[in-house]
């Protein structure tokens, strides 16, 4: 039986690398179901606490569709560019640990997360998708936005966490299982 397997060698550091389409798709709908549950929370309880105020009950009040799109659209530029600004990331991107840099891989600032923010969801619905396809055929694994605003998303961890799954499915049986 051989010696205990070296997994700082076996794990590569992949802090820097660019992400690639499955791991930006996930945080992508980590992102959708964040913005939608805090939006509708939201929603519930502003109508909740006019209410209160009021003392009527609101929550028959009919509110134009377009209303509901304008804010909802609204609430998601607002979540992605203070989670850009801010962090780097958004919140789907931090759970995937992913991060957004300039090309450079310096930080986007205040503006370029604005400008970002609003592109890149306009780019995709005006590509029907082919914006974010892009990265499958993409060498350095960029969206077009990507390309446009001069950005790329970049893993922001190292895969510590994940070398006891990587040894199991290895077969690394020197390797005890995570412990919870």
């Amino acid at each position: 039986m051989t010696g205990p397997t070296n997994h700082a060698q076996a794990t590569p550091d992949r802090r820097g690398e660019t992400a690639g389409f499955v791991t930006r798709g996930i945080a992508f709908a980590l992102d959708a179901v964040i913005v939608a549950v805090a939006f509708n929370l939201t929603l519930a309880g502003t109508v909740f606490i006019l209410s209160l105020l009021f003392g009527k009950n609101l929550s028959d009040v009919s509110v134009e569709p377009i209303v509901l799109t304008a804010s909802f659209l609204g609430w998601s530029l607002v979540y992605s560019w203070f989670g850009l600004a801010a962090f780097g990331r958004t919140a789907g991107k931090g759970l995937m640990g992913l991060r957004v840099v300039r090309r450079d891989d310096g930080n986007l600032g205040v503006l370029h997360s604005l400008v970002r923010a609003v592109v890149a969801p306009v780019m995709q619905t005006v590509t029907f998708g082919v914006d974010v396809l892009w990265i499958l055929v993409s060498s350095r694994r960029l969206a077009l936005h990507d390309i446009v605003l001069r950005t790329k998303v970049v893993y922001a961890w190292e895969a510590r966490a994940a070398r006891p799954l990587l040894a199991l499915r290895r077969g690394d049986e020197t390797t005890p299982p995570p412990t919870a």
